[in-house]
C-alpha cells in the first residue's frame, strides 16, 4: 500500500511537471479544492476519465493491497519506524534546504515533496497562514499625492491582464529599448505570437527564447534574473542603436 501511495506521488509530479515545469509539493494540498480541480479538467478534457478509469482501478487495489498484505507490520513497531523516519527526514531538511530552483527539475519526486512538507510546517509554525506583524504600527500618510506624482522619469513597465484587448498593432509605437524574454514551449504565451509581437515593434529590440522550456523557465531561472538586470543596466547606461534587433536562444543545457 505504501508502494501504491509512491506511485501516485510520482504519476502527479509528472503530470504537473508536464503543464507547469514544477514538480508536487506539500504546498499543493492547500490547493486541492473544488474549483482547482474542475479548472484541471476545463483545460485537459480527456483527463477527467483517465482519473475516474484510475480511481475504479486504484481504489479497489488499495483496499485489497490492505486487507490481504501478508507482510503487514504491527502498529506498535510502525508507528516508531514512522517516527525516526520523521525525525531524521526533519533534521536532513533543515541542516541541507533544498534549493528553490531544484522544484523546477523532473526527478527526484518523493524527496522533493516530503522536504517541502518540513519546510511548509517550519514556515506555518513560525510565521503563522501568512508572514505578518501581528500589529501595524505604521499608518499611510494622506494625502498620497507626491507618491502619484514622482519628480523623476517614470520607468516603461507594461502589464496586459486581457491579453484579448491588445492590438498587435500597437507595437510599433513602441519607441524605447525592450527585451522580451519568452520560452520554446511557453503555456501561456506561444512562441509564435512573442516572435510576431517582436516583429512589429520598430525600437532597439532583443527577444530571448529559452531552448526546450516551458513558461517557468525550468533551472534557468535562477540565473535568468540576473541576466536581466544586467540587460537593463547595459541599456540604461550606454544605450542600443536604432537598428538593434537580436534574437538569442539560450541553450536548455
Amino acid at each position: 500500500m505504501s508502494l501504491t501511495f509512491v506511485v501516485i506521488l510520482v504519476l502527479l509530479s509528472r503530470l504537473k511537471h508536464d503543464i507547469v515545469q514544477m514538480t508536487v509539493n506539500f504546498v499543493d494540498l492547500m490547493m486541492i479544492d473544488r474549483d482547482s480541480i474542475a479548472f484541471l479538467f476545463t483545460i485537459y478534457p480527456n483527463l477527467r476519465w483517465s482519473s475516474v478509469f484510475a480511481a475504479l482501478l486504484v481504489l479497489p487495489l488499495m483496499v485489497a493491497l490492505w486487507r490481504l498484505d501478508p507482510f503487514r507490520v504491527r502498529r506498535l513497531p510502525a508507528a516508531a519506524a514512522s517516527l525516526a523516519c520523521l525525525a531524521f527526514l526533519t533534521a536532513f531538511s533543515l541542516l541541507w534546504p533544498q534549493e528553490d530552483w531544484r522544484g523546477y527539475y523532473d526527478d527526484n519526486y518523493v524527496s522533493k515533496f516530503t522536504r517541502s512538507g518540513v519546510v511548509a510546517v517550519s514556515d506555518f509554525i513560525n510565521y503563522g497562514f501568512m508572514e505578518s506583524d501581528p500589529v501595524a504600527v505604521d499608518r499611510l500618510k494622506l494625502p498620497l499625492e507626491d507618491s502619484c506624482h514622482p519628480a523623476g522619469r517614470r520607468p516603461h513597465i507594461i502589464m496586459i491582464h486581457d491579453e484579448s484587448s491588445y492590438d498587435i498593432r500597437s507595437a510599433p509605437q513602441i519607441k524605447v529599448p525592450t527585451l522580451i524574454v519568452t520560452a520554446e514551449y511557453d503555456q501561456l504565451t506561444p512562441l509564435e505570437a512573442a516572435e510576431a509581437f517582436f516583429g512589429n515593434m520598430k525600437c532597439p529590440k532583443e527577444i530571448w527564447i529559452a531552448e526546450g522550456q516551458f513558461h517557468p523557465v525550468g533551472a534557468l531561472r535562477a540565473n535568468l534574473w540576473p541576466m536581466i538586470a544586467d540587460w537593463i543596466k547595459h541599456v540604461a547606461s550606454a544605450g542600443l542603436p536604432a537598428n538593434h534587433n537580436v534574437k538569442t536562444i539560450i541553450p536548455e543545457s
